[in-house]
């Protein structure tokens, strides 16, 4: 098998898996104008971040429609639905938007609710989860409560005169350490004997438990009759009891005395939990976090801003019998700008030739010349360039400029919107010794994914000058959360 056919063969591949992820990603119903009959619901939310046009809607995890398009109505976020006609909704139905896969793919879970019918024109409540926002909130109130904790300790750890109260309970424990090894050595035949007595006693008391029980038998009986005998006594005892019961209830006014002074803000105490100063001297720390934080929201929300578009085409070039085939990611911050980067395989059919030349000229020993001998090397082409462009857009048009093929150039593309085609002229490599190669094609894009290209390649050039052909594919950020699920299923 030629060169030629390995490629063919190779594309012919690529399209087809790309075509199977596109089939398996897009609305293949909606795409060929088929389907279930649609009615539109309206879904009010409190805020339509991560909704967008195309959004899956989804009831116990099928998917039943998609969303048409997000507006405003009446100050409020409105998301328009696309479901089944057919579709029962209950006054009490509602919808929330939800994240499923690794990926966090969004999507509507609604619930039709039960009992009364809604109205065919209600218009459903709907819930989101907790936003980065909230996240933050919660995250800068604990902040600020660890950062008031963590002063108030520091106050509490300070002496009267202004020491660390911490190094001074361990320079005590330090000296009650050294004084109990010193009374533990002073003591140690103490120790001992005390050991000895309690092995005597252990002796004794195996030896003399049985007439001790007798003993405290007898006790118990002569206790019973002492109780009946003393019963005045005991009545006396009791009245103590009371007694000391409402000295306790003093000591109970006491501790309450001592909490309102602590409310009151006296003492070390009552200072450190009363002490209005406290928040002003974390300002600063605290100012710093709040621009830290708003920061990073402002980095979060940009990058969610950002769409990219994956792209893949080949063209091929009629009369040289070869192709170039591009592999690249358009990435576009808003609807006036974007960046192209991509790698591009060319066929070695279209790459001219680059020789060296080198002269080696052999002198006698009186240096005159003998001879000159001139060696040509062929160098081996390179078979990859790069593309990295920036577009603006000027009216239905869009100015492309930077690297074509890794040399400068530039290239001009009006958009058709209605008819889905594109008109695209480029020029590069201004520095040849022939004149600029130069590109002319009409893209006729078929749905979101597919496109297809006729044109005339490097027509500057009498001699090289071709007729082109080419498809390609392309497809979102959106589009590869769910190629990816779909590949992980495959492989399960």
């Amino acid at each position: 098998m030629n060169r030629e056919a390995k490629i063919g063969l190779f594309v012919l591949i690529a399209l087809s898996v790309m075509a199977y992820f596109v089939l398996r990603t897009s609305d293949v119903k909606a795409l060929l104008g088929s389907g279930d009959p649609k009615r539109q619901v309206k879904l009010s939310v409190p805020d339509a971040t991560g909704i967008r046009e195309g959004t899956s809607v989804e009831i116990a995890g099928v998917k039943i429609g998609k969303v048409l398009r997000v507006g405003l109505e009446d100050g409020k976020a409105v998301a328009v639905l696309s479901v089944p006609a057919d579709l029962q909704l209950y006054e009490n139905a509602r919808g929330e938007l939800k994240t499923k896969g690794v990926l966090g793919e969004r999507y509507i879970a609604l619930d039709v609710g039960d009992g009364v019918p809604a109205p065919d024109q209600t218009r459903l409540a709907g819930d989101v989860p907790a936003s980065l926002d909230d996240i933050t909130t919660t995250i800068k109130r604990l902040g600020d409560n660890l950062v008031e904790i963590t002063d108030n300790l520091k106050e509490s750890m300070k002496t009267p005169a202004g020491d660390n109260r911490i190094a001074e309970i361990s320079a005590n424990i330090e000296q009650l350490t050294a004084a109990l090894v010193a009374m533990t050595r002073e003591n140690r035949g103490n120790v001992l004997r005390t050991s000895d007595q309690m092995a005597n006693l252990a002796e004794a008391l195996n030896r003399d438990i049985p007439s001790l029980v007798s003993e405290l038998s007898g006790l118990v009986g002569q206790l019973r009759s002492t109780a009946g005998e003393n019963r005045p006594q005991i009545d006396a005892a009791l009245a103590n009891m009371a007694s000391a019961t409402k000295n306790l209830e003093k000591t109970t006014e006491t501790i309450s005395s001592i909490t309102g002074k602590v409310d009151m803000g006296r003492g070390t105490i009552g200072r450190l939990i009363n002490d209005a100063s406290t928040i002003d001297k974390f300002n600063t720390v605290l100012d710093t976090a709040n621009e830290s934080l708003d920061q990073v929201k402002d980095l979060v929300d940009r990058a969610t801003e950002l769409e990219m578009d994956f792209v893949v085409n080949s063209d091929y070039i009629v009369d040289a019998e070869a192709s170039k085939t591009y592999f690249g990611v358009v990435f576009r911050p808003n609807a006036n700008k974007y960046y192209l980067i991509q790698a591009v395989s060319i066929s070695d059919e279209l790459i001219p030739e680059e020789f060296t030349l080198a002269v080696e000229e052999v002198f006698d020993a009186d240096g005159n010349l003998i001879s000159t001998s001139i060696q040509q090397t062929t160098q081996d082409p390179d078979d990859v360039e790069f593309n990295a462009q920036l577009a603006y857009r000027f009216g239905p048009a869009f100015l492309r400029t930077g690297l074509f093929e890794s040399e400068l150039g530039a290239a001009l593309d009006y958009v058709h919107t209605r008819s889905g085609l594109d008109f695209s002229m480029s020029a590069w490599d201004f520095g040849s010794r022939d004149n600029p190669y130069a590109q002319f094609a009409i893209r006729y894009n078929i749905g979101k994914h597919i496109r297809l290209s006729v044109g005339m390649d490097n027509f500057l050039a009498d001699d090289r000058e071709s007729a082109l052909i080419g498809a390609g594919i392309a497809w979102n950020d959106e589009d590869l959360k769910v190629i990816f699920g779909s590949a992980g299923r495959l492989f399960r």
